[in-house]
């Protein structure tokens, strides 16, 4: 579903295989497998970390969402973190950061922006949505644009801070 390269490796998700597959570049073969969570979709790196997010999805729904993360130095897995339904994309900021798009079910749960401390691992804000983002860009400005996955308009916040430039009422 996503690929990262890093240091003569790519890593992608195996969507179906709940796995994160680590690819030699130089030689062109798997050579490592980590079994991560449900439906792993985006990934992200810093600092040596890998983060995964697994969506949950598993025909016709969601199971809760959960963030991997994987230490890239033995390629293990450090923990899952629980986090919202449908966790679809990350963004990184210049504070180490991790912003963590949920898209929620489509249908009833709606989405949700988790902020997780790279160093903690904890999760330290939720910004609740009343659109179903899908993802999301930092501009050099520090301000974050979230897409609404059926075209609604973007949700915008500045940081630090998260002050909120768009909201769901101004799409």
């Amino acid at each position: 579903y996503d690929i990262l390269i890093h240091e003569g490796y790519a890593y992608v998700t195996g969507l179906l295989s709940n796995k994160v597959y680590k690819i030699d570049l130089a030689t062109e073969t798997v050579v490592d497998e980590l079994e991560v969570g449900i439906a792993p979709v985006e990934m992200a790196l810093h600092n040596n970390l890998l983060y995964v997010a697994n969506s949950g999805f598993q025909y016709p729904s969601y199971l809760p969402g959960e963030l991997s993360v994987i230490d890239l130095q033995d390629f293990t897995l450090l923990m899952n973190l629980s986090v919202p339904v449908n966790p679809q994309s990350m963004i990184i900021d210049n504070s180490d950061l991790l912003h963590l798009i949920s898209t929620g079910d489509y249908e009833n749960e709606t989405g949700r922006i988790s902020i997780i401390d790279t160093v903690t691992l904890e999760i330290i804000d939720t910004i609740n949505l009343t659109i179903f983002p899908t993802t999301g860009i930092l501009t050099p400005y520090n301000r974050v644009y979230v897409a609404d996955a059926f075209g609604g308009g973007l949700f915008a916040y500045d940081l630090p801070g998260f002050d909120i430039v768009h909201d769901c009422d101004n799409l």
